[in-house]
């Protein structure tokens, strides 16, 4: 039940990141003979790498694993938001993996790689042999394979650092690189450990902390290695087949049958040892002499690149602030000192009480804040690189395309004045750098799988490729030098990263540096005949000057910490920032720092507080023949069975459904039936939606009934009349379109059908209906100061139809808002309008209460006002109006004035709090779109007054 819950929670994260996949694309598919790879176009040779070696990967971590999915698995190769990324999705039904093509870049983790393509893979599939191992009871195999979706018990039972831990395990034992094997994960775990602050047991999986997200991966593969030293590899192998056996057994009490204690306990033995190891590291580190500059800024949370201004006396940087959106800061580079009054105060306190003990502090006062860059619509800026004139800067954005998918584009911000102007247009551009001219801009943009160095025209927004990157070797960084002459910026070779000058006039490329199979990255110019990087020599990313002409390297920094993106300041200092437990610090220091000893290279006996690099055992993936492209097509389609429900002031239903889709969301239906008490709808429909194509095309059928003058809590002569049998069918063309600042999506229905009243005094009985209905929705965001999220949303129906020999029109306006500080919860307000208008039937009038109608479409039926807490009829009439005040956040508290009728003269009250999901699909591992609402109310209407609480379950394709 927990692990139930928790995926419950994350299901609108999940959905949020499948929505971007776009099906009306020109997919293609290459087969393999235990895969299929869907490809987004313009990735097409990227795939193609990846298809040569996928079924070499499958076989190697099958081996290392000891079980190997008999699945066919889908592999989605996309590029949504223009970020490296990937994740696998274990569905026993229909497993699938989603690669995101854009490599990373070296000053992360994923940076140290022979290959994207081969390091993701392998992770990614190493999910997949570890959590798809079944269940050797059948019984449990039997009811886990009919939940909404379908997983084993190892992702049911195993917590999310095991999870994540052991396929990063996985990576760096297979590759020879990856996460494991890189400086990155052993300067976390030693500048934890050095702090005291190694996570305990319980927080493995909190992901709210700084580097949360990571620790998952970075500890928990840790953590696995040193059991595997203690009890051999197979030991892991056997823990899965433990939460695996016909015996259900916890993770916890299988984890203690192979390790022969609780995982806590040895975790804490873990941490020890770690502890201890770290500590050797930094008195290996002191004895050469620590020079990590002087802490100018220490931070919680998360930081980019810092930029020093061209005149020393401003830093930029991007700041995650806990609680806040990230925002670009301008800060002064000058210490800053107390003003008189604070010295006024201190004196006084200081006279008033002269025994009382001055407080010690052990951090630097905060730097003078100049601008600050909030997000735009949610949304933050980063990356940013100064002008010559000390006040523009180039800032980068993820700005959505029309279809939803994100590319980073380039901005002219000026700090002093707040002016803000768009660049490029969907040019990917990962960060870039004036020339001294300030008309054009040297950057990185990514697309097709790798990284590319352009230049940028800063007037026209033009954008000119200079040297070209291959997809085993992109690009990273892009600083331009004094003279304006040349690029300096890091290419990968293999597994490592090496220094490289792109020539501005002819775009040559050539590498710089030593051959010494020593990572170097970052690059930034220290006059026109060196460079500051960033170097993993010795196992530490220290700052390194480097010297163009002999290739000669002095180093600059030794941390016990990581440096990460060093600027210099015209005064020569190098500016940078560095681990603590916490978040960031930023550090300054003089070139001349570092005493005499050079390069202090950590022992591997050390790790994991020191690298531990074993590329001896890595598997080289043989790749076989290039395989053919194909059309996608409908590509493959699976059908499952589903339940849906609702239970409210009006009764219950309950009914059962096959949902189908193909992997990436071309094609979905659902086809459902179901019965229940009579005021509620009850019968069957079958709807699909075909979404390869802009607009998207929807059709959908049904045959339901509805008796609201049966309902027993309530009753009302004057309903009656809407006891109807209702049979129809609708076509349904939408289109949704993103911009800068939100989305507008926009449909049109037209329906046509049969109501059957039921009413004995009705003069007619059996009526045509025939509708056609417009309708628009649009949200926009707001984040002023990057503290609040201010929302708008608007939704407009318009319907006109004939029932019987009755013409009608009706209009249906719904406007809201919300403002919300970061993080935090906010206050919501609704506002809704209906007017009917024509010689328009009873059953057109508008009707608010009741559970929503799970077999027929919204748009057909706008007059219909759900409501669970009220019981159908609540209020009817041709006029409508509701408003709602309340909060915003995941459980929405809320009061509510609502009327129907001729005149709107009188409002009925409700009090409640509601939790409302609504979902779209997620083809990936074939969930149908879901509309979830739980609550409970209160009306203050004499004729219903009670507390009602209620459930609904509503699929949609």
């Amino acid at each position: 039940m927990r692990r139930a819950l928790a995926l419950l929670c994350l299901t609108p994260a999940l959905l949020a990141a499948q929505e971007e996949i776009n099906p009306a694309l020109a997919w293609r598919t290459i087969r393999t003979p235990h895969f299929r790879i869907h490809v987004e176009p313009g990735l097409e040779a990227w795939a193609q790498g990846l298809a040569g070696r996928i079924e070499a990967v499958r076989t190697a971590v099958a081996e290392k694993v000891g079980y190997t999915p008999p699945q066919v698995i889908d592999i989605v190769v996309e590029d949504p938001l223009n970020v490296p990324n990937g994740s696998a999705w274990p569905s026993l039904a229909a497993p699938a993996m989603r690669f995101w093509a854009t490599p990373p870049d070296p000053a992360s983790g994923l940076g140290n790689n022979r290959g994207w393509g081969e390091i993701l893979s392998v992770h990614e599939y190493a999910h997949l042999a570890h959590l798809l191992r079944p269940t050797r009871d059948k019984w449990r195999d039997f009811n886990l394979r009919l939940s909404p979706v379908p997983i084993g018990p190892i992702p049911l039972g195993a917590p999310f650092w095991v999870i994540e831990g052991y396929a990063t395990l996985i990576e760096g034992q297979l590759t020879g690189s990856g996460r494991p094997n890189g400086a990155a994960r052993p300067a976390l775990l030693r500048q934890f450990a050095i702090e005291g602050a190694l996570p305990a047991y319980d927080a493995l999986d909190d992901a709210g902390t700084f580097q949360g997200g990571s620790v998952r991966y970075l500890v928990g593969s840790a953590f696995l290695e040193w059991l595997q030293a203690q009890r051999g590899e197979a030991a892991l192998t056997n823990l899965w087949k433990r939460m695996t056996a016909k015996q259900q057994r916890s993770f916890d009490a299988s984890f203690r049958g192979v390790f022969g204690a609780p995982p806590a306990e040895l975790y804490g033995r873990f941490a020890a040892e770690v502890t201890a190891r770290a500590k050797r590291v930094e008195d290996t580190l002191q004895r050469a002499g620590v020079a990590r500059g002087a802490l100018r800024q220490r931070w919680r949370g998360l930081a980019g690149a810092p930029a020093v201004s061209p005149n020393g006396q401003k830093i930029a940087i991007r700041r995650s602030v806990p609680g806040q959106a990230s925002q670009v800061l301008v800060l002064a580079t000058a210490a800053t000192t107390p003003d008189s009054a604070e010295l006024a105060r201190t004196a006084k306190a200081q006279a008033d009480d002269p025994d009382d003990v001055p407080s010690v502090d052990s951090t630097p006062r905060p730097l003078k804040r100049l601008a600050a860059l909030a997000p735009l619509a949610g949304i933050g800026f980063g990356a940013p690189r100064w002008f010559a004139d000390n006040e523009r800067l180039l800032v980068v954005r993820s700005t959505p395309l029309p279809d939803g998918r994100l590319r980073p584009d380039l901005y002219v911000w000026h700090s002093t004045s707040g002016w803000l102007k768009r660049i490029t247009s969907g040019a990917s551009i990962r960060e870039a750098d004036p020339l001294p001219s300030g008309a054009q801009a040297a950057g990185v943009t990514c697309g097709g799988g790798t990284c590319s160095i352009v230049l940028i025209d800063l007037v026209t927004g033009g954008v000119r490729l200079l040297a070209a990157g291959q997809i085993d070797r992109p690009f990273a960084g892009a600083r331009v030098s004094p003279s304006g002459t040349h690029i300096a910026t890091a290419t990968q070779v293999g597994t490592i990263w090496r220094p490289a000058l792109v020539e501005i006039a002819t775009g040559a490329v050539t590498l710089v540096g030593p051959e010494d199979a020593v990572s170097r990255y970052s690059p930034t110019w220290s006059g026109d005949s060196s460079l500051i990087v960033v170097s993993e020599a010795g196992g530490v990313a220290n700052a390194e000057r480097l010297s163009l002409a002999g290739g000669a390297t002095q180093p600059l920094t030794r941390t016990t910490g990581a440096v990460l993106w060093p600027d210099r300041a015209p005064d020569g200092r190098v500016w940078f920032l560095d681990y603590h437990a916490r978040g960031y610090d930023l550090r300054a220091i003089a070139p001349d720092s570092v005493a005499t000893g050079g390069i202090v290279t950590l022992s591997p006996a050390d790790a994991p507080a020191a690298p531990r690099v074993d590329a001896s055992r890595a598997v080289a993936f043989a790749a076989d023949s290039i395989r053919p492209l194909r059309p996608y097509g409908l590509g493959p389609m699976v059908a499952r069975p589903f339940v849906n429900s609702s239970a409210g002031a009006d009764g219950w239903q309950s009914g059962v459904a096959v949902v189908g889709s193909d992997v990436i969301g071309r094609l979905s239906f659902v086809a459902q039936a179901g019965v229940g008490q009579p005021a509620l709808w009850r019968g069957g429909s079958v709807a699909a939606v075909w979404r390869g194509t802009r607009p998207s095309i929807g059709l959908s059928a049904w045959a339901a009934q509805q008796r609201p003058s049966e309902q027993r809590r309530f009753t009302s002569v004057g309903l009656r009349p809407l006891d109807v049998d209702y049979a129809g069918t609708a076509v349904t063309l939408g289109l949704p379109r993103a911009s800068t600042h939100g989305t507008v999506r926009a449909s049109a229905t037209f329906s046509a059908g049969q109501v059957d009243a039921l009413d004995p005094s009705a003069l007619v009985t059996r009526q045509a209906r025939y509708l056609a209905n417009v309708g628009v929705q649009s949200e926009y965001q707001w984040t002023p100061r990057g503290v609040v999220r201010i929302t708008n949303s608007m939704a407009v129906d318009a319907t006109a139809g004939r029932t019987g020999g009755d013409s009608w029109q009706r209009v249906v306006t719904t406007v809201g808002g919300s403002i919300t500080p970061w993080g935090g919860i906010g206050l919501a307000t609704e506002a809704q309008i209906g007017v009917l208008g024509g010689t328009a039937p009873i059953f057109e009038r508008f009707v608010i209460g009741g559970s929503a109608a799970p077999y027929l479409s919204d748009a057909v039926l706008t007059q219909r006002i759900v409501s669970p807490g009220l019981p159908f009829g609540a209020a009817t009439g041709s006029r409508l109006a509701r408003l709602r005040v309340g909060t915003s956040g995941p459980v929405n508290l809320f009061h509510e004035w609502y009327g129907a009728g001729e005149t709107l003269e009188q409002f009925q009250r409700l009090w409640g709090a509601e939790v409302v999901v609504r979902s779209g699909p997620i083809p990936l591992i074939r969930l149908p779109g879901t509309d979830v609402r739980l609550g409970v109310t209160r009306a203050t209407d004499p004729a219903i007054r009670r507390t009602v609480g209620y459930v609904s379950v509503v699929l949609r394709p």
